[in-house]
């Protein structure tokens, strides 16, 4: 028994210290990523290049490949990839496992000469949890600018050592964003919603999804997207909107509703990068506080796109009710306002779908009936006793601001 435990202890002396091992199937994968911001059509170019050139070596049985996600789960710890469109996925099955131990070094190293562009990583299928990486280090914080700065310096320490290979940061490289800020008072001026500019820009650039196609087993998406000779390629100043609620039918230019333009970020959204923020009970101290910081920040050099969030003061047209005298004539403040949204907008009562829009369904006044400010104290309202609103009401003219209003 003395013997058996012996053998025993010296036995467990070659185990290798590994709680979940390879698996024995002659299969790796690997990803492939490519600087962020890639046109997915790049992407598959540069996959479809890749797995010709792994096809040619003797070694490998099959390879089978996937642009934009990772495949589907086919093995119980294999780890699929989110959608990026610039990364792809190829999934090498070798001979045997002694040709695919030897085929992987000598890929690694190709890679790097044939491939300079794309950032690599292979990995063997294993038993247990899966992980992206054998050796990573996470960092948690609320500045979005520490963690980056954190995360290249752990990744130069680690690129330091002579066996470390396919190093990178999960956020990958900063990319630029087009995001058009509206000019929220200049568009409702001109009747433009920010659902009209969004499918306006869908249109113009990606196409807009309008329906799906059904190919065997495949589903395509229908795009709706202007041809290609009058798609705009490189400036929004081209860009128009076509407004068929105006009287003129007229085409508008989009630099008069868009104002601001602003890079993304990885990390907690902002307005602008830089603000500054009142808070009292006084809008006209906190909007003369508002233009004195503005005015400030507009003389740097460097400074762009500065603006008010409470933005112009308008005038606006409130009818000062006598309610008194409003009971006493039997009409009611809820007639009062239908009244007055049939003259001017128009009452919605519901809505008409036309194809993938929903049109609304207003109760107005015919043309010739329908009054302007000038005469709005000879509006009549009430639904039983149609009375003017001079008689029980006066208008006043009040300044108000956007911002402070929503």
């Amino acid at each position: 028994m003395v013997l058996l435990l012996g053998l025993s202890l010296y036995g467990m002396g070659h185990v290798k210290k590994a709680f979940f091992t390879a698996s024995n199937t002659p299969m790796f994968y690997m990803d492939i990523w490519l600087p962020y911001g890639t046109d997915i059509r790049t992407t598959l170019a540069t996959v479809e290049e890749v797995e010709a050139f792994i096809r040619q070596n003797e070694a490998v049985e099959f390879v089978s490949s996937t642009v934009g996600r990772g495949a589907p789960r086919f093995f119980m710890t294999y780890l699929p990839e989110q959608s990026f469109e610039n990364f792809g996925q190829l999934q090498v099955r070798a001979n045997n496992l002694q040709a695919m131990r030897e085929f992987m070094p000598q890929l690694d190293a190709q890679m790097y000469v044939r491939f300079p562009q794309v950032l690599h990583q292979m990995r063997e299928m294993v038993f247990g949890p899966p992980t992206r990486s054998e050796i990573e280090a996470r960092f948690r914080g609320p500045d979005p600018d520490v963690l980056r700065d954190l995360g290249n310096q752990a990744a130069a320490i680690i690129r330091s050592d002579y066996a470390a290979r396919s190093v990178y940061v999960n956020w990958q490289e900063r990319g630029k964003e087009l995001v058009p800020m509206v000019n929220e008072s200049e568009a409702r001026r001109l009747g433009i919603s920010n659902e009209e500019i969004a499918s306006s820009l869908k249109i113009a650039f990606g196409g807009l999804p309008v329906g799906v196609y059904r190919d065997g087993t495949r589903k395509l998406p229908i795009l709706v997207r202007l041809p290609e000779q009058e798609r705009v390629a490189r400036s929004l100043e081209a860009m128009r909107e076509y407004m068929p609620q105006l009287d003129a039918q007229m085409y508008l230019r989009f630099p008069q509703v868009l104002h601001q333009m602003r890079e993304m970020v990885f990390g907690p959204p902002t307005r602008s990068e830089i603000e500054a923020r009142f808070r009292g009970p006084d809008p006209d101290v906190l909007r003369d506080l508002g233009n004195q910081a503005a005015a400030i920040i507009r003389s740097d050099a460097a400074a762009r796109s500065v603006y008010i969030n409470w933005q112009e003061r308008g005038k606006e047209l409130v009818p000062m009710v006598n309610e008194s005298e409003a009971r006493r004539l039997g009409i009611s403040n809820e007639e009062i306002a239908i009244s007055l949204k049939m003259a001017f907008g128009g009452l919605p009562v519901g809505g008409y779908r036309d194809g993938i829009r929903k049109l609304p369904i207003l109760v107005r006044l015919p043309e010739r009936e329908r009054v302007d400010f000038d005469r709005i104290e000879t509006c009549a309202c009430g639904a039983r006793r149609c009375k003017p609103m001079c008689l029980f009401s006066r208008l006043s003219v009040v300044w108000t601001c956007a911002g402070a209003t929503r």
